[in-house]
């Protein structure tokens, strides 16, 4: 028999492979399990956010690590605004994409102007290489993340603490 903790580590790594029909009762099932009063309040919460309400709170969680603000809107091409919208991207994918929520045509038209699908996968891609290679990035994304998880939404948090860092070779002479 499994007790309460148990039960919820079981039903957390099984979620992504359950039919998206039942990924709300899942996730229900998931919070009920949990044993602060509190966090299931926060997690409700968030299962009940519309992909619009979780971009908001993307952006918002972005610009409190960045500094980069109105993340929605394409301005400009400098670095700093280039990385935090690969940040945003990367979130809408694992939090809402790879359980079936949205597509990436759903989580593009969430910008102005809307952003292509093809622009989306290259900026997972870019942010998946980034967190293997670049120890700011990381930095930045466990950062923004480990905000995001206070707000309820904890998948790209387990994403990014489950990409191992690039290993630097140093030669010895």
């Amino acid at each position: 028999m499994l007790d309460k903790e148990q039960a919820r580590q079981v039903l957390v790594k099984l979620q992504p492979l359950i039919d998206d029909r039942h990924f709300k009762e899942v996730s229900l099932a998931i919070v009920e399990l949990m044993p602060d009063e509190q966090l299931q309040d926060i997690m409700k919460t968030a299962i009940d956010r519309t992909p619009a309400e979780l971009f908001e709170v993307a952006c918002m969680c972005v610009t409190a690590v960045t500094g980069v603000s109105d993340i929605h809107r394409r301005r400009s091409r400098r670095s700093d605004e280039i990385m935090s919208r690969y940040y945003a991207l990367f979130i809408m994918c694992e939090e809402l994409h790879t359980t079936s929520q949205a597509t990436y045509r759903d989580i593009g038209a969430l910008f102005t102007p809307p952003i292509h699908h093809t622009v989306i996968i290259h900026a997972r891609k870019m942010a998946l290489g980034y967190l293997e290679s670049d120890e700011e990035v990381r930095r930045e994304l466990m950062n923004i993340t480990r905000l995001l998880a206070q707000h309820g939404h904890w998948r790209s948090l387990e994403k990014v603490k489950s990409i191992a860092p690039l290993k630097s070779k140093h030669i010895e002479l």
